[in-house]
């Protein structure tokens, strides 16, 4: 049986603030669709790998790998910034919004309006 990963069920929770702020201009309105494309197939590949026993670490790489390669196309094709200062604005980024809740151990999504930036 497929294991049902628990993002999926915060994912549920709030989709539909997100296809509600999809529809908005800016920030808030991009962020909410590209993580309406995003999601689903993240979710789709944390429950098969689950599923197939995959080591954390592997995991953890794979992710990294997907995670970087994102970065890397964003930075490189809608530059704002040279690169090196765009990625020290990415981990920041990252660093502000994933470690509270990491220490918190609070839900993964971060809600667009939520989203310091």
């Amino acid at each position: 049986m497929t294991f049902r990963h628990p993002l999926r069920n915060e994912w549920d929770a709030v989709a539909d603030q997100f296809t509600a702020m999809a529809r908005k201009h800016g920030r808030e309105g991009v962020m909410a669709r590209v993580m309406i494309d995003i999601m689903p197939g993240f979710l789709t590949a944390l429950e098969r790998e689950r599923d197939k026993g995959t080591s954390p670490q592997q995991m953890f790489d794979a992710i990294a790998a997907a995670a970087g390669m994102m970065i890397e196309n964003v930075i490189e094709h809608h530059p704002t910034s040279p690169p090196r200062q765009a990625l020290q604005r990415m981990f920041s980024l990252i660093e502000r919004n994933a470690l509270p809740k990491l220490q918190a151990k609070k839900p993964a999504i971060i809600l667009p309006e939520g989203y310091e930036g």
